[in-house]
């Protein structure tokens, strides 16, 4: 009965057990992604993308009701490998994988065999034994999830490797945007920060190109990485001292704030504090 609320989702239920998991997309009327993985943004079409962000709108709108659970995964297995810290991306997973009826094992990094010097390697041949339907994997190292993905079985979803990429954070971004502005091709969005060692700040460059968007890139030079300007738009750099400078550039785009990455190597004191005051006055003085 609560299938109701979402006719695209209810449309897979019978392809539950016949369909590789990262193909029941391509069964939905809306829906086109072929792909096994989502390992990145970069490599996908602009079909496959609004694919997903299609498939996530109706998603949404089943977690909006007071009825959230469907059995469209009911019967696969979900496994949550987060080898670095997360609140928000690790829960976000768990929650989705419920509420679509699969089985969900969040695994321990702390206590499990990888403390005994087990590698990932090593990590991805006992899971694949368990025969899961699908690892949602997060590694602070870039192209580690990749590697993962050669060794198993099963599909695997890529929530953030290294300052490689966060495939699912940059598709949220993108969903939000849409919401408010009904659009993506042709609006003009402006990132700032660290881009350098972002991975929110690469996927989001990739998805927003592919879909049209005019991304400027704002930071001080030092976070902004080779190669850069072809990617962008417009390249912003920040001198030490002149973030006001750069509001023009802000303030008739929609921002995206990307804050230094903790992990992120030594970045030097005038840097740093040129970002600290950039998204304080994206804050303050933008509407984002």
């Amino acid at each position: 009965a609560n299938l109701k609320y979402a006719p695209p989702l209810a449309a897979w239920i019978k392809q539950a057990y016949t369909v590789p998991l990262m193909s029941i997309a391509a069964e939905a009327p809306t829906s086109s992604f072929p792909h096994r993985h989502l390992l990145g943004i970069e490599g996908l079409s602009r079909a496959e993308i609004t694919a997903l962000l299609d498939l996530s709108e109706d998603a949404a709108k089943l977690g909006r009701q007071i009825h959230k659970k469907t059995d469209v995964l009911s019967g696969r297995t979900l496994i949550n490998l987060f080898f670095e810290a997360s609140t928000r991306t690790q829960s976000s997973f768990e929650l989705a994988g419920k509420r679509l009826g699969a089985d969900v094992m969040n695994m321990s990094i702390p206590t499990s065999s990888v403390q005994k010097g087990e590698t990932l390697i090593d990590t991805a041949v006992t899971l694949n034994a368990m025969r899961p339907d699908l690892l949602v994997v997060r590694h602070h190292s870039a192209g580690a999830v990749e590697l993962l993905s050669q060794k198993v079985d099963c599909s695997v979803v890529n929530a953030g490797d290294g300052s490689h990429e966060h495939p699912t954070q940059a598709l949220l971004d993108a969903l939000t945007i849409r919401r408010h502005k009904n659009r993506i091709e042709g609006l003009t969005i402006a990132i700032c920060g660290d881009i350098l060692h972002s991975r929110v700040a690469r996927s989001n460059i990739f998805l927003l190109n592919t879909l049209g968007a005019r991304v400027r890139v704002i930071a001080p030079s030092t976070l902004l990485g080779a190669g850069i300007d072809r990617a962008a738009h417009g390249v912003y750099i920040l001198a030490r001292g002149c973030v006001g400078a750069a509001i023009p550039a802000i303030r008739n785009a929609i921002a995206i704030a990307v804050c230094l990455q903790g992990a992120a190597p030594a970045i030097d004191h005038g840097a740093r504090r040129c970002v600290g005051a950039l998204v304080k006055a994206i804050r303050h003085s933008v509407r984002i």
